[in-house]
């Protein structure tokens, strides 16, 4: 199976099915992974508890991979997820970065940056427009 067909399978099953049991399936066990803190590795009791978390805030999740670049036993991809809002149905769209490692079909080392300020932002959880305000 090609990385990319993997990375598709884990946010399809994952991420729009809620099915947890594939963690084990494509992460090794002794994976290097990180959700979204730089430097933070996180074990898949994180990884199940940050995703139970999201799928409480999100519904109808469709993460699609816009671009990838695989080399070697890299995969570097471009995400963008288009989802509900939980609460109040209103659509939100984010984007993410993944750049994984993999070894026999499994991810064993994996860096993912999140656009959590924009995520943020469309749940209510800053005010509009934070980040210009930011910036200023």
């Amino acid at each position: 199976m090609k990385k990319k067909e993997i990375l598709e399978r884990w946010y399809r099953e994952v991420w729009q099915n809620g099915n947890l049991d594939i963690i084990d399936e494509v992460f090794a066990p002794d994976n290097d992974a990180n959700l979204a803190l730089p430097g933070v590795t996180t074990t898949r009791a994180d990884i199940a508890e940050f995703v139970s978390t999201a799928l409480m805030l999100l519904s109808d999740i469709k993460p699609t991979i816009i671009q990838s670049v695989e080399q070697g036993d890299w995969l570097a991809a471009r995400i963008r997820v288009n989802a509900n809002r939980a609460d109040t149905g209103e659509p939100i769209e984010v984007f993410s970065h993944i750049t994984a490692r993999f070894k026999d079909d499994r991810i064993v080392e994996k860096q993912t940056l999140i656009d959590f300020f924009s995520l943020s932002e469309q749940l209510g959880q800053l005010p509009p427009e934070a980040l210009a305000v930011c910036l200023t």
